[in-house]
């Protein structure tokens, strides 16, 4: 397990290996691997020790084209425009060139574009948004700090890289589906009444 920079050229090799890597984000520290590499998902579901049937949400860039993969209507459209990235993950329906790891035959996926804007240059650096799913064992309390991470991980050869950092928050993200209509999934730092409000202006 290797100790890494954001900007480590090592850490991009590793994700375009298909490997599993930690870095911290706005709210804790992730597990992260390219979105379409069924062999890279096997390997973070291992590591996690998490069912195989439980799909990993997906983290992308701001250039990264949205509307080329989900369906996004006009009320999702300024739900995205207001407050992403930030800390909200939407659920949005999958058109049919999505990977299908990333929604495991669902047909909808989760969507977050962090504020963080070392995680965000390297999203941006990418040629494809990473699945990313809290840095801690199944079951168990995420990990905030990378001396945390290295120590859970240490017997863990299939995590190659830990970028150095911290996180801003410990408040997870708020989930929204806007699949049909809103619906909140789970209250997190960005109040769902406000969300609600911005969804009904559009």
């Amino acid at each position: 397990m290797k100790l890494v920079e954001f900007e480590s050229a090592e850490l991009k090799k590793d994700i375009e290996s298909g490997n599993v890597v930690a870095f911290p984000t706005e709210t804790v520290y992730g597990l992260g691997i390219r979105w379409d590499s069924p062999q890279a998902f096997l390997k973070l579901t291992s590591v996690k020790q998490r069912a195989i049937n439980k799909p990993v949400s997906v983290m992308c860039g701001t250039k990264f084209p949205l509307k080329d993969y989900f369906v996004i209507d006009s009320k999702a459209q300024r739900i995205i425009t207001k407050y992403l990235p930030g800390p909200l993950t939407i659920l949005l329906k999958a058109k049919a060139n999505v990977p299908w790891q990333t929604h495991l035959g669902t047909g909808v996926v989760g969507i977050r574009i962090p504020k963080f804007d070392k995680l965000l240059n390297l999203l941006n650096d990418l040629n494809y948004p990473l699945q990313v799913t809290s840095a801690n064992f199944s079951s168990e309390p995420p990990l905030y700090n990378c001396n945390s991470v290295i120590s859970t991980f240490s017997d863990q050869p299939l995590v190659t890289c830990v970028v150095d950092g911290k996180c801003d928050s410990f408040i997870p993200t708020t989930i929204i589906s806007l699949v049909d209509g809103i619906k909140l999934i789970r209250q997190g730092e960005l109040s769902f009444d406000e969300i609600v409000k911005e969804f009904q202006q559009a």
